[in-house]
């Protein structure tokens, strides 16, 4: 990260933006910044100030705006966005995946769409939500893992992939520009996020080059590729969570306590760290003896998001997950319409967090009128019974027989298959009451009684 211990052995090391890297024995060693860290200060520089690229103003007050405007709505656009994200305390300032969620394309298209339907008037919003769609592409195209990833922003450096080295080179060119006005005294000056992510990308890139190089002088034939992924220091995290966990709690371990358990957990492959309570992703490696790359393209849809968005987007979301669990011909005519996505009222944002990339097989479907009636109806009866019955027993079931006669008044119930009807139905209300719960207990859940869970995991050796 850019702690000043870090900064200055970069500095000693004789590192510089325009050279980020070291010679030692005629070898050339890059210097990088983590890339999650990055992101993580850009998120909490954006808290207490607004930056300045040429002509254009990013401020937070816009994703504050755009996050008011979304809490009214039955079925929420940036459903992964909380309070915890836009006003973290001094610990959710330190963890990553909050401000990674915040620069991410599902905050930047509730943000367009919000422009586009005239309920966000703000001058600043179509800048702020280019810069945070500019972030995220940044840091997917430094989050590489697979060959063939269906979003083509996270795939390996090379030149099959022009997009990624657009991506960094767009991002190096703004942070370049770019300056920060202090709220509290309007005075400018320039992070040291900013001149890190520009460091960063030089050094990735003049990584590539490097390597691509000396890989061509011995085999001209084969095809180069740089996994990003395994330039951020999540592996070296994991592996040190594993190190701390061994023998019990071991916080601290010394040289050759650390020397063991390495040749302990290598013998016995044990290299698998916990995947809950960490700050950063598994790195899903493999030992080095087997083989790791399986060039067998990933057969996948491109979907923008895994979680319900507003109305058009949850049902747009569930309809092939329908089609896909029954494969029944006559309702798949019913469900999704043969036209394109278009900017009117009801596709803003299916619009807005498609890919420009996606083929003519690939992305969001367009829903047809008879599923569009019948989201419109399940999210009216949630809406409207869900506070009343939520304590009671069977509310699945009680929420659809409400619904199942208000939906045949509108439809012919000739036209469906009941079994299909009735997962229908089943299925947008149960990824409702997942949400709506989630939230709730998020919102109720009390601070004291998990920090002192915190404090009681280290006897439990967690």
């Amino acid at each position: 990260d850019q702690g000043t211990q870090n900064r200055r052995t970069f500095s000693l090391l004789g590192g510089t933006e325009d050279k980020p890297y070291t010679t030692i024995c005629e070898q050339k060693l890059f210097l990088l910044y983590d890339m999650p860290h990055l992101v993580k200060s850009i998120r909490n520089n954006l808290l207490n100030g607004n930056f300045q690229i040429g002509d254009k103003i990013i401020s937070l007050k816009d994703v504050y705006k755009a996050y008011e405007i979304d809490k009214k709505n039955s079925a929420r656009a940036m459903c992964k966005i909380t309070p915890a994200h836009l006003a973290p305390n001094p610990f959710q300032k330190m963890c990553c995946k909050l401000a990674i969620q915040l620069l991410s394309k599902s905050v930047s298209a509730a943000i367009r769409t919000c422009i586009t339907t005239g309920e966000l008037k703000s001058n600043t919003a179509i800048d702020t939500a280019m810069f945070i769609e500019m972030v995220n592409n940044m840091f997917d195209s430094c989050n590489s893992k697979n060959l063939y990833d269906p979003n083509f922003n996270r795939r390996p450096m090379s030149e099959q992939n022009p997009s990624i080295f657009k991506n960094l080179s767009k991002a190096r060119s703004e942070f370049k520009n770019a300056i920060k006005i202090c709220n509290n005294n309007q005075k400018t000056s320039i992070p040291p996020c900013f001149s890190g992510v520009v460091w960063t990308i030089t050094a990735m890139l003049e990584l590539y080059e490097s390597e691509k190089k000396n890989l061509l002088n011995f085999r001209p034939d084969k095809d180069f590729f740089i996994m990003t992924n395994r330039l951020t220091q999540d592996a070296l995290e994991n592996l040190f969570s594993i190190i701390r966990k061994k023998n019990g709690y071991n916080r601290n371990p010394t040289a050759r306590t650390f020397r063991c358990c390495f040749g302990h957990i290598c013998s016995f492959s044990l290299m698998k760290c916990a995947t809950t309570c960490n700050n950063c992703e598994p790195d899903d490696a493999e030992f080095m003896t087997m083989d790791v790359l399986k060039d067998v393209q990933i057969e996948k849809e491109i979907e923008s998001n895994t979680s319900e968005e507003q109305f058009d987007k949850l049902l747009t979301l569930q309809t092939p997950r329908i089609l896909k669990h029954y494969k029944c011909e006559d309702c798949g005519l019913l469900l999704i319409s043969n036209e394109q996505l278009h900017r009117d009222n009801h596709q803003i944002l299916l619009t807005n967090k498609s890919f420009d990339f996606i083929g003519p097989t690939q992305g969001l479907k367009m829903p047809s009128k008879v599923m569009t009636q019948i989201t419109k109806v399940c999210l009216d009866v949630f809406t409207e019974f869900f506070p009343q019955i939520k304590a009671q027993k069977e509310l699945l079931k009680k929420l659809k027989d409400i619904a199942e006669p208000k939906i045949k008044k509108k439809l012919s119930p000739n036209t469906w298959c009941p079994i299909h009807f009735t997962y229908i139905i089943e299925l947008l209300f149960r990824t409702k009451i997942y949400m709506e719960c989630k939230w709730m207990n998020a919102n109720s859940t009390n601070k004291l009684s998990l920090q002192n869970a915190d404090k009681l995991r280290i006897f439990q050796n967690k």
